[in-house]
C-alpha cells in the first residue's frame, strides 16, 4: 500500500517568510521517509465564513508543489484535491502539464467538483453545473494532452485549432483520481478517471459540503463497491487506484496508534484500497517533522502489499 502525506499549511504558514523552506523540509522529509507522495488542496477563494468556521488557509497547489518538486527526486505530488470547474479547462491542463514535466512526470490529480457556492461566484464560474462542466473539462485536458490540434465547442469556450505544447511526460497522461462520494461522482471517475478518492465525511458536514456522508469503513467499502460496479458497466478492465485515509487519524505516535493504524490499512487493503491518504500529528514543525520520521521507521514497512 502506498502512502500520499497531507501536509498541514498552519505549520507552513505561520511564520510567511519561513514558507518555501518549511515545504522543501516536509517534502524532503516525507521523500526519505519513504512516503510515495505528498499532498496539498486547492481553495483560490474560500469565503471568510468558511475561514473562520473551521476552514483553512491554502497556496496554489500547483504553484506549491513545483516548489516541492525542485527540492525531491522521487516524490509524487498530489493534488488532494483541485476543483476542477474553477477554471478554463486548458488553463487548468496547462499547470498540469507544468507540474508534471518539472517533476519529470510525478503529478497525481485529484480533482473534484467542490462545494463552496462563495467560491464560485468569486470565481465567475456556474455552481449548479459544476458536474457537467467537470465531464467536459475531463474531456478537453484529454484532447489538449494528446500533442494534437484540439477543436472542441464547449460552454464557456471555443476551442479551434489549438496546439496545447508541451504535453505531459506521463503517458498518456498525468494520472487522474476522481474524487468525492455522490453516485455521480462515482461514475464520472469510473469513466474519465484513473482512479478513485472518496472523502470522509459526517452527516452535518456532508449537509453543508453538498456530499454524500461517509464515517466509517464500512461506508468506505460501499462507495468502493458502487465504483468497482461503475467500472464494470463501462467495461473499463486494467488496473485502477483507490485512494482513502483510515477513518480514524493518529493523535500520537505510540504502539496504540501504530496497531489501530494498521489494522485499517489492512482492512481497507481488503477492500482494494492501494494509495493511504495520511496525516501525523504535530502541533510544530518539529513534532511534524518527528512524527514523518516515526510514520517511515514504524509504520510504513507493516503496511499490506
Amino acid at each position: 500500500m502506498k502512502t500520499s502525506l497531507y501536509i498541514p499549511l498552519h505549520l507552513v504558514l505561520d511564520d510567511l517568510t519561513k514558507t518555501g523552506d518549511r515545504l522543501t523540509t516536509i517534502g524532503r522529509a516525507a521523500e526519505a521517509a519513504g512516503f510515495d507522495a505528498c499532498n496539498l488542496t486547492d481553495h483560490p477563494a474560500p469565503t471568510a465564513k468558511w475561514r473562520h468556521h473551521g476552514g483553512h488557509d491554502a497556496l496554489d497547489p500547483f504553484a506549491a508543489l513545483c516548489f516541492i518538486a525542485a527540492a525531491t527526486r522521487k516524490i509524487r505530488l498530489h493534488t488532494h484535491i483541485v476543483v476542477l470547474p474553477y477554471r478554463n479547462p486548458f488553463v487548468t491542463a496547462k499547470c498540469i502539464t507544468t507540474l508534471d514535466v518539472v517533476s519529470n512526470g510525478r503529478a497525481i490529480i485529484g480533482l473534484g467538483a467542490g462545494y463552496m457556492k462563495g467560491e464560485y461566484f468569486a470565481l465567475g464560474m456556474d455552481y449548479d453545473t459544476r458536474g457537467p462542466a467537470m465531464d467536459e473539462a475531463l474531456i478537453v485536458m484529454k484532447q489538449a494532452w494528446s500533442g494534437e490540434p484540439v477543436s472542441f465547442e464547449g460552454k464557456a469556450f471555443s476551442a479551434r485549432d489549438i496546439l496545447p505544447t508541451p504535453v505531459p511526460v506521463r503517458k498518456p497522461h498525468p494520472t487522474l483520481w476522481g474524487g468525492g462520494n455522490a453516485r455521480s461522482a462515482i461514475r464520472r471517475a469510473a469513466e474519465h478517471c484513473d482512479g478513485f478518492s472518496p472523502f470522509y465525511a459526517a452527516p452535518d458536514q456532508a449537509v453543508r459540503n453538498k456530499t454524500v456522508p461517509l464515517e466509517t469503513l464500512a461506508d468506505l467499502r460501499e462507495k468502493i463497491a458502487l465504483y468497482k460496479e461503475e467500472l464494470a458497466r463501462l467495461g473499463r478492465t486494467g488496473d485502477f487506484d483507490i485512494c482513502s485515509g483510515p477513518s480514524e487519524r493518529p493523535e500520537t505516535c505510540d504502539a496504540t496508534a501504530k496497531q489501530v493504524l494498521l489494522d485499517q490499512a489492512g482492512e481497507m487493503a481488503g477492500m482494494g484500497v492501494n494509495w493511504m491518504l495520511t496525516s501525523v500529528p504535530g502541533e510544530t514543525l518539529d513534532e511534524y517533522l518527528d512524527a514523518i520520521a516515526w510514520f517511515g521507521e514504524e509504520i510504513r514497512p507493516e503496511l499490506p502489499g
